[in-house]
Formats: C-alpha cells, structure tokens, sequence
C-alpha cells in the first residue's frame, strides 16, 4: 500500500513539471504536382449593364525552402468579355481583368493550370541581428497590420516583446515565437475566427490562425 501511494505522488509531481520544449531539424525533400481547374458561372441581376472581374495569375517563384513552376495557365470565358487587360501590381502580380458590358444573362469562367511544387527542409543559417533596422520600403507592406494580422494589438505587441527579450538574431526571434504558439495554441479545424487575435485569445485554431499570430 505505501509503494502504492508514493508511486501516485511521484506520477503527481512528474505530471505538474514544466516541460521544456525542443526542436527538431529536419532534412529532405518533398515533391508534388497538382492539376487545377475551376469553373465559376456569374449570374447577371436585374439592372447591371456593367460587369468587371478580375483574376490573379499563379506566379512561379522560388524561395529557400519552396519552390513553384506553374505551366499551362489558361482563363477561358463564356461568352468572351468586350474588354480584356493584363497589367501588372505594385508588388508586381499579374492582374487579369474582363469587362462585359451590356452583360449577359450568364458568364462562365474557367481556370487551369498545372503546378509543380517541391519543398526542401534543410537548416536555414543566418546571423541577421536583431531588433530590425530599417525595413527596405518593398518589404514594409508585408509588415503592416491588417484585418486578420491585428500585429498592433497591444496584447499582441507585448507578448513578443516578452517572447524576443534578449535575442540578438532574427532567426532566435522567430524560433522563440513558432516555439510558443505551436506550445500554447491547439490546432482545431474549422476555428470560429481566422486572425491572430482570436488564436492568442481562445488559444486554438487552425494553420490561419497559426500563420497570422507568427506575423
């Protein structure tokens, strides 16, 4: 009885022990190819005599960990619009826009392409410091608050100050922030909300909520 009642203490004490969190690196590759299509059929309310969609090309593009090659684009419409233009954005997507005007009962638009995407995992090495300097002008978008990135919440702001405090890298700064949120936050799918702010909060949700409380 009394081997009994010390094993239950000391599974008590271990259960209520802080566990420290650890990293892993992993090494390899992944290969993928996805054939995509989508069909959507825009139906003309009463009154509209104008109608303009817009559609962004998937781009190919490569980063150190991801790379993409799209092939075959095509956007095909039924009837064809009055109007076609492709222009380019200021963060330099391909912008495809289709005008009908009178406009028909009915507008059929498909989209196809082929992807082809391979994701390499392999240890990034970089020594850049930290706090940030200055932000180049091409990447401070990118850094700015939005509706589902709230990064000027107060609650927000604090946590990573806690969470960088004493880091003198960009890359511990980030590990440290990836380290919490995937120790505090439970993955559930789909979560009530998609922001950041909801995932600090409610601590749950899915790869969103995880994506935009990191930034």
């Amino acid at each position: 009885m009394k081997r009994i009642v010390c094993m239950a203490f000391a599974l008590f004490f271990l259960w209520n022990l802080p566990c420290a969190a650890e990293n892993y690196v992993l090494v390899g590759h992944m290969r993928s190819e996805i054939r995509y299509e989508l069909e959507q059929r825009v139906t003309r309310s009463p009154g509209i005599q104008k109608l303009v969609l817009s559609f962004v090309v998937p781009p190919t593009f490569e980063s150190p960990t991801y790379r993409q090659e799209i092939h075959g684009f095509e956007l095909a419409f039924s009837p064809q619009p009055k109007e076609k233009k492709r222009s380019q954005d200021n963060r330099g997507n391909q912008i495809i826009v289709a005008t009908w005007k009178p406009t028909p009962p009915e507008i059929t638009a498909r989209i196809s392409f082929k992807a082809q995407n391979q994701t390499r995992l392999q240890q990034l090495q970089t020594r850049t410091p930290f706090p940030l300097g200055k932000v180049p002008s091409e990447v401070s978008p990118y850094l700015s608050p939005t509706k589902q990135v709230q990064s000027d919440d107060p609650r927000i702001r604090k946590l990573a100050k806690e969470l960088t405090q004493g880091v003198t890298t960009q890359f511990d700064a980030v590990q440290r922030i990836l380290t919490w949120i995937v120790d505090n936050l439970r993955y559930v799918t789909p979560p009530a909300k998609y922001d950041a702010l909801y995932g600090l909060e409610a601590r749950k949700g899915n790869c969103q909520n995880f994506s935009h409380l990191s930034a």
